[in-house]
């Protein structure tokens, strides 16, 4: 059960990040800036929703039915986008607009972004982002909240034992 919780926190910081915020960037200068558009986005759910069969059982199932706000702050103001997941966790809608009764939020920057984007290895780059608290996910109500909080603990503990 550990390790399945401890899984699920990663999978839900590798979701929220590869098919909601980590998405191609448009450079702005050879600053190595970048922002983070609406059709990268798109491009990104359109790649988390064709690489789906790569996901173990027990990952898409939790990330299924879920509705999903990601916030994403840059110095230009906030991005806001929402995903929802059918039953086998595939992406069925992305907006711009926030969804109404969302089960889970998410936050970062866009510098977080960019720098896991610009990274050798993506999927462990989000994951230092969590660890480190760069990016939150957060449960919407009391069942969701316990559950991802006493996720990101064991992931904590799991990380501090050198597990991941």
């Amino acid at each position: 059960m550990f390790k399945y919780k401890s899984i699920t926190v990663a999978a839900l910081v590798v979701f929220s990040v590869l098919a909601v915020s980590v998405a191609p960037v448009a450079a702005q200068s050879e600053a190595d800036s970048c922002t983070v558009d609406l059709e990268g986005m798109q491009m990104a759910v359109d790649t988390y929703n064709g690489n789906l069969d790569q996901l173990p059982g027990p990952l898409r199932g939790q990330l299924a039915g879920e509705r999903v706000n990601v916030v994403i702050t840059s110095s230009d103001g906030d991005y806001e986008y929402s995903a929802v997941t059918n039953g086998d966790a595939r992406v069925t809608s992305f907006s711009e607009d926030l969804v109404e009764n969302p089960t889970l939020r998410v936050e970062t920057s866009e510098s977080t972004v960019c720098e896991i984007l610009d990274s050798q290895n993506p999927a462990a780059a989000a994951l230092d982002a969590y660890r480190n608290d760069d990016i939150t996910v957060e449960g919407v109500g009391v069942t969701k909240s316990v559950t991802l909080r006493v996720a990101k603990t064991l992931f904590d503990v799991g990380s501090a034992l050198g597990l991941f």
